[in-house]
């Protein structure tokens, strides 16, 4: 039995190592950011006071992991063989980050506002999207896809600036939004935490426009590869 590497093989692994990269690291860290986040759910009710704002950021934090899940699984249907060390190290920030944006959730006695600095963290998390796109779209090349995907591939590029755009967008409003939180809002009206939730609600409500978005997107591509029109 003849056990050596060809370099059809070696090939192979190098077309597919961009996308098995991005598909091993997101499937490690949403499965370690879910279980911090059953974790953090338990202990919400040690403070009822502000059960319903925490719990919306949880839901939001929830949306957040939904929205990456669904634009990689976008994103390695037409990756190329190319790569650096960014998309290991960003993907891997950006697991950090959700685990954050769940453990801070969890009631403090020590520091009991600490987790209204959830908006910092979002806003990381958004900043460090903006770069794995940026780094993407430097990394997608029309010449390295079939003539006949070509077309797609300007398509899907103009979708990732999209996408650049409004995740920098986001992350700058977001910062606005904690800042005014922590620095003006909450120190003269100490009761606005509680209506945190609809803080909460409006980033669910963005994130489920994002999903739909890149829904329709991955159906395209479908639609694509089965020689229909784009719509």
């Amino acid at each position: 039995m003849d056990l050596s590497l060809d370099r059809k093989t070696v090939e192979e692994r190098l077309r597919n190592f961009t996308a098995n990269n991005y598909s091993s690291i997101y499937g490690i860290l949403k499965n370690v950011a879910l279980a911090i986040a059953a974790l953090v759910l338990t202990t919400f009710l040690q403070d009822r006071a502000t059960l319903v704002p925490r719990f919306s950021f949880w839901a939001a934090t929830i949306a957040f992991l939904t929205v990456t899940h669904l634009t990689a699984a976008r994103g390695v249907l037409l990756a190329n063989f190319r790569y650096n060390w960014l998309d290991f190290m960003i993907p891997l920030s950006m697991g950090m980050v959700e685990c954050l944006l769940f453990y801070i959730l969890m009631p403090n006695s020590a520091r009991p506002q600490l987790w209204l600095d959830w908006y910092f963290l979002a806003a990381l998390h958004m900043f460090l999207a903006v770069i794995l796109v940026i780094n993407r779209l430097k990394l997608t090349r029309v010449e390295d896809f079939a003539e006949d995907l070509q077309p797609l591939i300007i398509r899907f590029t103009s979708w990732l600036r999209g996408d650049a755009k409004g995740a920098g967008i986001c992350c700058v409003i977001t910062i606005i939004i904690g800042l005014v939180m922590r620095l003006w809002i909450l120190p003269r009206w100490p009761e606005a935490e509680w209506w945190q939730f609809l803080c909460g609600l409006c980033f669910i409500s963005v994130m489920c426009v994002i999903v739909a978005t890149v829904e329709r997107q991955r159906k395209q591509i479908i639609s694509f590869i089965q020689n229909q029109p784009m719509t």
